[in-house]
């Protein structure tokens, strides 16, 4: 079990210190033909096989089973195709690579980080091996455990760069995908952190009722949501009654763009805007908030110049029909 910690090109120098193992890494091919022979070279001298984690991992438990010893980098976002879990109290997705391996292969994990103790010295750390368990899952979950405990040691040695809890484009919701979500048996649900959506309401009350099904379908697209609402305070009465609302914000008709936007900024952090109003101005405020991602009508300005997906904006949608194709394109299923 190997991550991105400290100066982590070390771990294919260490081969020398332990000469009586047989080495591996699970790595991902880089698109490069020249830059990824030169890398499979360069692991080559240090006696380190590579195995293509697209090719599968057939040929990975045999070198195993064989009496080698395989890294397997467990850090990163898994993307869709991964198991989403608790990371650091937040959803994320994650690859059950590692456990699957061990699994296969009959064996525990050793836990290796590598943590920064002065100018160009580093300080090898090695755990007492994560004992196998029957559910990859549940394995994955205790990676995970060691994984929090070796960055919250050494927190400035980690590669924060790499964004570990992503914002997938447009499918941040999970209902239509029906990814996997899994807790720990012991994990407190309680202490999860959520996943913060704003929603900006249409400006219109008979808009907003026409538009109520596709919140509700956004509140309930995964488990950690919580939905935050702008809209006129015209509408106050109206959106505080509806349970899956956490949080509203109002606005009076003679307050600006910026007014708004210091209300955005003032309730926190948001990992994502949705828009249910047309108007530029609420494109806007949502921009001026802080909302790193905006989706909502055709409008580049909106989107964070994202294509728009399959059906949102042709043949043109209005009412109630509007709302669903936004709603649906970011993973939610309205009813």
């Amino acid at each position: 079990m190997i991550s991105h910690m400290g100066n982590w090109e070390l771990f294919s120098h260490l081969t020398p210190l332990f000469p009586h193992f047989n080495y591996g890494a699970v790595y991902h091919r880089l698109a490069n033909d020249y830059v990824d022979r030169h890398f499979k070279e360069t692991r080559a001298r240090f006696g380190v096989t590579l195995f293509d984690r697209r090719e599968g991992y057939l040929k990975c438990v045999a070198f195993i089973r064989a009496g080698g010893a395989v890294g397997v980098l467990v850090d990163q976002y898994a993307g869709l195709a991964g198991t989403w879990m608790p990371f650091f109290r937040r959803l994320t997705s994650t690859s059950t690579l590692a456990a699957t391996l061990a699994l296969r292969s009959d064996t525990d994990i050793v836990p290796i980080a590598i943590r920064t103790t002065g100018v160009a010295r580093w300080h090898v750390v090695v755990s007492s091996p994560v004992k196998s368990d029957a559910d990859a899952e549940v394995f994955t979950a205790r990676i995970n455990r060691e994984l929090e405990k070796q960055i919250a040691a050494a927190p400035a040695d980690w590669l924060w760069s790499h964004n570990r809890w992503k914002t997938p484009r447009w499918g941040f919701l999970f209902s239509r995908s029906g990814r996997r979500i899994f807790y720990p048996p012991d994990f407190d649900h309680a202490s999860l952190i959520p996943y913060r959506i704003i929603v900006r309401a249409p400006d219109e009350m008979s808009e907003a009722e026409l538009s109520q099904a596709a919140v509700r379908a956004i509140k309930r697209g995964r488990p950690d949501v919580n939905l935050t609402l702008v809209a006129p305070e015209a509408q106050a009465d109206f959106w505080k009654n509806i349970a899956d609302v956490d949080a509203f914000i109002s606005f009076a008709p003679e307050e600006s763009v910026r007014d708004v936007a210091d209300k955005i900024k003032n309730a926190g952090r948001f990992d994502a805007g949705i828009l249910f109003s047309p108007a530029r101005r609420a494109a806007v405020e949502f921009w001026r908030g802080g909302v790193p991602y905006r989706i909502g009508c055709p409008n580049r300005f909106v989107l964070n110049d994202w294509a728009n997906p399959p059906g949102m904006s042709d043949p043109p949608a209005r009412g109630a029909e509007r709302y669903r194709r936004i709603a649906e394109a970011v993973g939610a299923v309205v009813e």
